[in-house]
This record gives structure tokens, sequence and C-alpha cells, in this order.
């Protein structure tokens, strides 16, 4: 099986709470062995919509609520890593899709 794909979108950043694109970096080095990011071949596995707040205001029109993850807080970012380290999908199921 080839590595799963993610394409990580953010939000326009108004008032983040916490480093997202850090998140971002962080989320693609723990997961660096069984994903690619951002690599524009086809349709991602997942979205990981990164929001800076609870609020989570970023339009998430046109994209594929079925595959989005939606990250709120770095303790999301850590259930997503878990889920996919573990294949386990159900772990970020409170994640996906715009809450």
């Amino acid at each position: 099986m080839g590595k799963i794909r993610i394409d990580i979108r953010y939000c326009g950043g108004c008032n983040p709470d916490y480093d997202r694109t850090g998140l971002a970096a962080e989320v693609e080095r723990a997961l660096d062995d069984k994903c690619t990011f951002d690599d524009g071949v086809g349709p991602a596995d997942w979205v990981l919509m990164i929001h800076g707040c609870p609020t989570a205001c970023a339009s998430m029109d046109n994209l594929p609520l079925d595959r989005c993850v939606t990250i709120r807080r770095p303790v999301d970012a850590s259930l997503f890593i878990e889920g996919i380290r573990t294949g386990d999908t159900f772990r970020f199921k409170s994640l996906r899709g715009h809450t």
C-alpha cells in the first residue's frame, strides 16, 4: 500500500492561539514514514484543516467534508497522528468535517 496523501490547509490566522505552521510541521515529522503532504498528485486521502482557534470560522466550502479533519488546537493534531499511526481513523472521528 502506498503512502497516505494529506493536504494541509490553514485558516486566515486572524487570531491564532498557537503556531499553526509549527503544528503542521510536527504532524509532518510524526507521519513522514506513512504519509506524503501536499504532493498535488490526485485527491488527498485526508484534508487537514488547521484552524488557529476553537472558533474554526474559516470557510470549508468546496472541500471534501467526508475527508476533512478539523484541527482547532494542538491536542486535535495528536488525535489525528495517533489515528493515522494506528490505522484507526475512529480515534479522530470527532474531528471529521466541520462541527
